[in-house]
C-alpha cells in the first residue's frame, strides 16, 4: 500500500537491451528510453500485435509505471470522487489513455481496479478486493473472543488483441490461460464504464492558462445598440427600435430639434457596445456574431450567450461552473423547422486564469456539436471571447 493506494506487483523479464542498457544510463536517459519504448509499443505493426508475448506486456507495463512514478504522464482525476471515498484517475501519454486506476473505499474494506491500455486495447486488467466480514463473538473456555474473518482476492489478467487471455496472476500465483469468465466480463464492463466517465469529464474540463495568446484587437471595435445609427444630419439617432416618446423630438426629415437633444438622449441608449466575440462557425442560418454576453452567477459560475439578430438564428451558449463547462447551440429557425438544441459532441475551452482574477472572462474555444437534424452535416463553432468587468452582467 503506497499513499493509501494499492501497489500493483508486476513480474518483469526484460531482455538485456532494455534492462542492462537502461540500468547503466542516467535518470534522464532512462526516461528518454522509456518514452521511445512506449511510443514503439503504443503503435505496433499488425504483425507485432499478433505475436505479443508475456515479456512484451510486462515491459510495457513497467514502462508505464516508470513514467507514472516520474510524473511524466498527464493525469486526470475524476472530479466526483473524494479522497475519503476513493478515486478514479486516468493517465495519458500524448493524449492517449494508457493507465486507469480506481479504488472504492467502504467501511468493510475496499475494491481496487486498474487497467493498462495500448493503442486503445487492454493489455492488463487487475482487480483487488478486501472484505472484512462483521465481527463474530464466540465463547471459548468461558472467554469471549472477537473474530474478524476477511476475504481477499487479487487477480490480474494479461491480455492480447484487447480481450484474449494470455495468462492470469491470482493471489501471486501464475496460471497460463486460466480465467474466471464471469469475473473478467464484469471487470472489463466496469473498466469500460470508467473509461467513458473519464472521457466525458475530461472533455468538459476547462483548460486554464496564465497568459492566453491570440489576437484580441477586435475588442477595440464598437457599435451602437441595434437600431441606433448616425443620421444624415450627423446626429446619433434611432430608427425602427426607438423607445416610446422619442419620435416627437424630431422633425419630418428625422432631425432632432436642438432644444430636444438632452431629452432625446435620455430615452435613447447610445452606449458604445464593444465587440466581445470573434468566431467562425458552421451552423444553420448563421452569418456572424460580434457579441457574447456573460452573466455572473454564484461563485465562479457564468452563463454566456451569443447575440441574436436578423442574420443569426443559431446562438452559442457557454455555461461555466468552476473548472467545468457546458456548451450547446440553440437553433430557432425562421422556417418551419422546429426549434432545436444541438448538444456538445467534443471540444475544448481555455480560460485565462490571470484575467479571470481581475474580473475579466478571456477565453478560446473549439466545439463540435451533435447534429440531430442531419448527421451528415457537421456543426462546428470556434473562436475567442473577451468580456470585461463592465460587460459582464450581474443579475
Amino acid at each position: 500500500m503506497v499513499n493509501g493506494r494499492l501497489k500493483t506487483t508486476h513480474f518483469l523479464n526484460l531482455t538485456c537491451i532494455v534492462v542492462l542498457c537502461v540500468e547503466s544510463m542516467s535518470n534522464l536517459l532512462i526516461l528518454d528510453v522509456m518514452k521511445v519504448w512506449l511510443i514503439f509499443l503504443l503503435f505496433p505493426v499488425s504483425l507485432f500485435a499478433q505475436v505479443i508475448d508475456k515479456a512484451e506486456i510486462e515491459a510495457y507495463v513497467h514502462t508505464i509505471d516508470s513514467l507514472k512514478n516520474k510524473n511524466e504522464l498527464e493525469v486526470f482525476m475524476h472530479p466526483h470522487w473524494s479522497s475519503a471515498d476513493g478515486f478514479e484517475d486516468g493517465y495519458y501519454f500524448n493524449g492517449n489513455l494508457v493507465f486507469l486506476d480506481s479504488r472504492i473505499e467502504f467501511e468493510e474494506g475496499f475494491i481496487h481496479r486498474s487497467a493498462y491500455f495500448k493503442g486503445g486495447d487492454h493489455v492488463m486488467v487487475c482487480y483487488s478486493r478486501l472484505f472484512n466480514k462483521p465481527v463474530k463473538i464466540i465463547a471459548q473456555k468461558r472467554r469471549f473472543i472477537a473474530v474478524h474473518p476477511s476475504y481477499r482476492d487479487s487477480t490480474c489478467y494479461f491480455l492480447f488483441d484487447g480481450s484474449k487471455i494470455l495468462y492470469t496472476i491470482q493471489n501471486d500465483s501464475i496460471y497460463e490461460g486460466k480465467v474466471d469468465t464471469i469475473k473478467l466480463q464484469k471487470l472489463m464492463a466496469s473498466i469500460q464504464t470508467m473509461k467513458k466517465e473519464l472521457y466525458t469529464e475530461k472533455e468538459r474540463s476547462i483548460i486554464f492558462t496564465k497568459d492566453l495568446a491570440g489576437d484580441f484587437s477586435y475588442t477595440e471595435k464598437w457599435e451602437y445598440p441595434l437600431g441606433v445609427y448616425i443620421n444624415q444630419h450627423d446626429q446619433v439617432s434611432c430608427d425602427g427600435f426607438c423607445p416610446e416618446g422619442a419620435w416627437g423630438f424630431r422633425d419630418e426629415e428625422g432631425k432632432i430639434y436642438e432644444d430636444s437633444l438632452e431629452a432625446f438622449y435620455a430615452l435613447v441608449d447610445t452606449t458604445h457596445e464593444f465587440h466581445s466575440l470573434n468566431s467562425q462557425a458552421h451552423q444553420y442560418e448563421w452569418y456572424n456574431s460580434d457579441f457574447m454576453t456573460f452573466t455572473k452567477l454564484e461563485g465562479y459560475s457564468y452563463s454566456g450567450i451569443s447575440a441574436y439578430d436578423a442574420g443569426n438564428h443559431s446562438r452559442l451558449h457557454i455555461e461555466i461552473s468552476g473548472s467545468y463547462f457546458k456548451a450547446y447551440v440553440d437553433f430557432n429557425s425562421v422556417t418551419s423547422t422546429p426549434r432545436t438544441t444541438f448538444q456538445l459532441k467534443s471540444g475544448i475551452l481555455v480560460l485565462d486564469e490571470e484575467a479571470q482574477s481581475r474580473g475579466i472572462l478571456k477565453g478560446k474555444f473549439d466545439f463540435t456539436f451533435k447534429n440531430t437534424l442531419d448527421s451528415e452535416v457537421p456543426l462546428t463553432w470556434k473562436g475567442t471571447f473577451y468580456s470585461g468587468p463592465n460587460q459582464i452582467k450581474v443579475p
